[in-house]
């Protein structure tokens, strides 16, 4: 079974009487809710042959025909249909990501940017790179959670700021702290840690420049060459764990 991602579809009129719906009209501005889809939304294909919209979570599910605006009235109505439209399966795209995110925390790991690991790496340990600002409570929730998953991981902590011109200031003075330091100091909210001479300006500014390649504009990021990308903390660390082992 496949399914197959998409952009900007709007449920049209007609639904599958099969399932024993109304039909029903396009809203106006006035008249819409917005539907918390999590994880994009795919034309999908049940065991019974039957072809449905569903959220990336699988929580929502909406029979019948569709329309991608972008293209006019092309009418979205199969598997088949959406991948002449739209290219990769979900499996195909999961595939992609997961190659440009390895090569991109490669990357990142090799670069002298503004960052500090959680972990021994023994050479058979799995990267996993995280964007945060040090300012920022959901960035924390993360970092507390990755001690516990070293086993298997190592993490890669690049410090951006993201959140106004106090944090600006706070990661310009952890840029002064010795790398050892930087998890403590950064958990125990320390605004006033003790500096050295030596600062890692050029380091700091090439983390900016490469979140803003990026697109990264909300923090915790979290990167991971088989779990994909998580934009936001983890509820727990099995959820987190879940996520790293490409089940979440």
């Amino acid at each position: 079974m496949k399914t197959f991602k998409f952009k900007h579809i709007a449920l049209i009129a007609a639904i599958t009487a099969s399932m024993g719906l109304s039909t029903v009209a396009c809203a106006s501005s006035k008249e819409s809710v917005e539907i918390p889809v999590k994880g994009g939304l795919f034309i999908h294909k049940l065991d019974d042959g039957q072809t449905v919209l569903m959220s990336g979570d699988g929580r929502f599910v909406m029979p019948g025909r569709f329309v991608d605006r972008d293209n006019g009235t092309e009418i979205v109505a199969s598997v088949d249909q959406a991948k002449a439209l739209y290219g990769l399966s979900a499996a195909e795209n999961r595939a992609k990501q997961q190659l440009e995110n390895s090569e991109v925390i490669d990357e990142i790991v090799q670069s002298e940017m503004f960052k500090y690991q959680v972990g021994e790496q023994d050479g058979t340990k799995e990267e996993v790179v995280v964007f945060i600002d040090p300012l920022c409570p959901y960035c924390h929730q993360v970092l507390k959670m990755q001690p516990e998953l070293t086993d298997n991981y190592v993490f890669v902590n690049v410090v951006i700021p993201l959140l106004g011109p106090r944090s600006d200031s706070y990661v310009s003075q952890l840029s002064c702290v010795e790398p050892d330091k930087l998890n403590e100091t950064i958990l125990s909210r320390n605004m006033n840690p003790e500096v050295t001479e030596t600062c890692r300006d050029k380091e700091e500014a090439l983390a900016r420049r490469a979140a803003n390649t990026m697109g990264i504009g909300s923090v915790p990021v979290t990167l991971s060459k088989t779990g994909g990308r998580q934009v936001g903390a983890f509820r727990s660390v099995e959820q987190f764990k879940a996520f790293l082992e490409g089940r979440g």
